[in-house]
């Protein structure tokens, strides 16, 4: 077992820093919203809104794949394809509908 972990012992001076997981820049990026439903999982929102499944933890500060119906996770996407992301997420259609109704 290991009780204290440096690098620079277990590790050559090469390879001490790249072990660091990076997530995307954020510069350029809009937030969309999407409301989960039943049969939804993180790594198939990741692939509609084109984005990694680490991505979408790490903006949701989920610690594992473990999501629920009716919660909301944020998703960034390219600013310039904000709009399109924006009205197809079930956020946007849900107050769409809200608006419709007389």
């Amino acid at each position: 077992m290991v009780y204290a972990w440096k690098d620079s012992i277990y590790l050559s001076e090469k390879f001490a820093k790249t072990y660091v997981a990076t997530t995307t820049d954020e510069k350029n990026r809009s937030a969309v919203y999407h409301k989960v439903k039943s049969g939804d999982t993180v790594g198939g929102i990741a692939t509609k809104y084109k984005v990694r499944a680490a991505d979408v933890r790490y903006w949701n500060n989920l610690r594992g794949n473990t999501i629920r119906i009716g919660q909301k996770l944020k998703i960034m996407v390219p600013a310039n394809l904000a709009s399109r992301y924006a009205d197809l997420s079930p956020v946007a259609i849900e107050n769409k509908k809200k608006q419709a109704i007389p």
